[in-house]
């Protein structure tokens, strides 16, 4: 019996091992004879071969690739090629083939088969896409291979502060992914067969960033309008507006963010308890979007966005740390303000709301009564300040985030918060 033999479709760990056991095979135990199929589907087609016996087979099995060569030459696409692969066979004496191949490949096999001619599938794919066969050969290694990269990113990932997303082969399959994700510890993985949700997938990111600081809160947990899951609403004086709640209307990083509105003299906000220790001395950053136009009315405007509530004031009981006084005129400044006390420090009018999110950050230390703030990751060096009396950075014990609107013009304002973190050390805005 006279075999051919060809490799069809990419490159793939195992093919000359399987070209030398069938040759092997063949020959000691069969008698029959080989002949190779040069480039996939192209040898058949177009009649090119090359001799196929144990001395060619020889010293190949530790190799990659492939001795026959490969290409992804479809003859169901090229007018009357399975036709011409018949009468090549036939003339060449072949009376049976073995195709070594994927999805493409054990296609055009099935069409000579259909015609009558007898063809031997081999199942390789690293995508592991194949039916009748639990694993196609080449998905082990391609899955070992991947993993160990994995594995390799993750000191990365962590000497850096970041998150990496690694892609793998598999085109419409996802076994690559879901066997070398789960070996490799990822924390999420996306395969074809699943659907998935962007911006889910995007929170998912923020959460991780989140996982390693004192404190954090992406506002992605709880449904549209309530208040975010382990908060609180902060009650108050006057409150003239709309409670401070989940939304998706606007969001910086996830599917959603804290949004507030107020009209005239009115709070609504939410409150969380935090460790005093990390709450008197660490580094602080939110991003928020204010809606524009500011209605203003001819006054001035006090907002507050960011506070820390502290047990020992009957006047406010907070230190308002993100707070700003917008002039009529449209800009406004950033406060450190402490209400009982008329403390403590503003900077100049240089900055405006401009319906587009900003960066807040922030550092207070509780020994020093010091404090420093950053907008969109430069410092703001003129409300900085240490050692003024009143400051009142010391026994904090909850951050309270919304607004709170004093001299206001009877439209409510509109704002989002998104991002919130607290930590040790500094948070910047990327």
């Amino acid at each position: 019996m006279r075999v051919g033999v060809l490799t069809g479709g990419g490159d793939c760990p195992g093919l000359n091992a399987v070209i030398r056991a069938v040759v092997r095979r063949g020959v000691t135990e069969y008698g029959y004879e080989f002949v190779g199929f040069r480039d996939g589907w192209k040898g058949p087609l177009e009649g090119v071969t090359m001799p196929l016996d144990i001395s060619s087979v020889r010293g190949i099995l530790p190799r990659g690739g492939t001795i026959l060569g490969s290409s992804r030459t479809n003859p169901i696409k090229v007018e009357g090629g399975i036709e011409r692969i018949e009468k090549n066979l036939q003339e060449m004496g072949i009376d049976a083939l073995v195709a070594i191949g994927g999805e493409d490949t054990l296609g055009v096999a099935t069409k000579l088969t259909e015609h009558g001619f007898h063809v031997v599938g081999v199942p390789k794919t690293i995508d592991n896409d194949l039916s009748a066969t639990d694993y196609t050969f080449g998905f082990d290694t391609a899955v070992g291979i991947a993993t160990e990269a994995i594995d390799r990113l993750h000191t990365t990932a962590e000497s850096h502060h970041r998150i990496l997303i690694c892609e793998v082969m598999g085109r419409h399959a996802g076994w690559i992914a879901l066997h070398s994700g789960m070996a490799g510890g990822a924390n999420g993985i996306l395969i074809p067969e699943v659907p998935f949700d962007l911006d889910e997938v995007i929170g998912w990111v923020e959460s991780r960033f989140g996982a390693s600081y004192a404190f954090c809160e992406d506002f992605e947990t709880g449904a549209p309008g309530e208040v975010p899951s382990g908060w609180t609403e902060h009650g108050g004086w006057d409150q003239s507006g709309s409670r401070a709640v989940l939304s998706t209307e606007e969001k910086h990083g996830g599917a959603q963010s804290l949004k507030s509105a107020v009209g005239t003299n009115g709070q609504f906000r939410v409150e969380h308890a935090i460790d005093s220790a990390l709450a008197t001395n660490h580094w602080g950053r939110i991003f928020y979007k204010v809606k524009t136009p500011v209605s203003l009315d001819g006054q001035y405007i006090h907002n507050t966005f960011v506070a820390f509530g502290r047990p020992d004031s009957d006047n406010g009981s907070e230190s308002r740390l993100v707070d700003t006084v917008m002039s009529p005129e449209g800009t406004h400044q950033f406060l450190f303000n402490v209400p009982d006390d008329s403390c403590c420090a503003g900077s100049s009018y240089d900055f405006a709301y401009d319906d587009a999110w900003h960066c807040a950050e922030w550092h207070v230390d509780g020994a020093t009564e010091s404090f420093q703030f950053f907008y969109d990751g430069s410092e703001v060096g003129d409300i900085a300040f240490m050692n003024v009396d009143g400051a009142h950075i010391a026994d904090f014990s909850s951050i309270i985030v919304g607004w709170i609107n004093y001299q206001s013009p009877s439209t409510p304002n509109e704002g989002w918060f998104d991002d919130l973190a607290l930590d040790d050390e500094r948070i910047g805005c990327d």
